[in-house]
């Protein structure tokens, strides 16, 4: 089918269809755009290889979908589709009201830039969960062409509630902006020994790595852990001079269980004893 020849079939987006478009597009509450297209048209055939770009990007934040018009008659009618390629909008949450027009350009740049422009206007936040087990880290890093962004923050005895959430803030606002397939979480620092020492991390926290897990490279951050720096070396895949490239030779190291953050202050320790009585001399 024109799908198949198109690359939706292998890509990040969703091949439509009359019988799954309720379920999947209107009952979901991602955004949504949906290309109505005809496998003999050129203009169509044209857009196929950015589309599958710009699916591959949003993937994990912003939903697209192809239906072969052609195949789903249904559907193209009762969207009033009366070219090709037709591209619709259906915002985040509620379905109810009928879908926009989209008027933006073509590429997988515009594409994507109009989807996060969107999802800006609509207050999205990206998700960025910590990992405290080895079967969260294998379901968040060991994806097909995903990118693993791992944050260690400082111990919360270091920064306190307030400090650690400003950090995670700034990592979120750095995923919010990031182009590309990346899945960002974050561990405590001194929690995943055995990678703090493959990525070299003895210049303090908090510290970042890019890991593609597959291929078994890295790169870890080595600039100052500012927003605009971050954001040029993430948007890099770590290729620029703020990153320190490796492979890992034989397998990842393993990752530690941990107990997860519950969102509070950390504990304070009463001192047993004062540093005067330790230090006083004996009569």
């Amino acid at each position: 089918a024109g799908g198949d020849s198109f690359g939706y079939q292998s890509s990040a987006s969703v091949v439509l269809t009359d019988a799954n478009f309720d379920e999947l597009v209107l009952s979901s509450k991602q955004p949504f755009l949906v290309e109505f297209y005809a496998p003999w048209c050129g203009h169509c055939k044209a857009l196929a290889p950015e589309w599958v770009r710009a699916a591959n990007e949003l993937d994990g934040k912003f939903a697209l979908g192809a239906v072969d018009a052609t195949q789903h008659q249904h559907l193209a009618q009762r969207y009033g589709v009366r070219g090709y390629p037709t591209i619709k909008y259906f915002p985040p949450g509620s379905k109810d009201q009928p879908p926009e027009d989209y008027q933006g350009g073509r590429t997988a740049s515009d594409i994507t830039a109009w989807a996060m422009a969107k999802m800006e206007a609509a207050g999205w936040e990206p998700e960025i969960n910590e990992l405290s087990d080895e079967a969260a880290f294998k379901s968040a890093c060991d994806k097909a062409g995903k990118i693993c962004v791992l944050t260690f923050l400082p111990d919360i005895r270091d920064t306190g509630k307030e400090g650690r959430e400003a950090i995670i803030q700034k990592v979120k606002n750095v995923a919010k902006r990031s182009q590309g397939p990346f899945v960002f979480n974050w561990v405590s620092a001194n929690s995943q020994a055995e990678f703090e020492r493959v990525f070299e991390m003895q210049a303090g926290f908090p510290a970042i790595a890019l890991m593609n897990y597959g291929k078994k490279r890295y790169s870890v951050f080595t600039g100052a852990f500012e927003e605009k720096k971050l954001l040029k070396w993430v948007n890099a895949k770590g290729g620029t001079r703020a990153g320190r490239r490796g492979k890992i030779e034989g397998k990842w190291p393993s990752f530690a269980t941990t107990e997860p953050w519950d969102g509070s202050e950390p504990e304070v320790y009463e001192e047993e004893f004062s540093l005067e009585e330790l230090m006083a001399e004996d009569d």
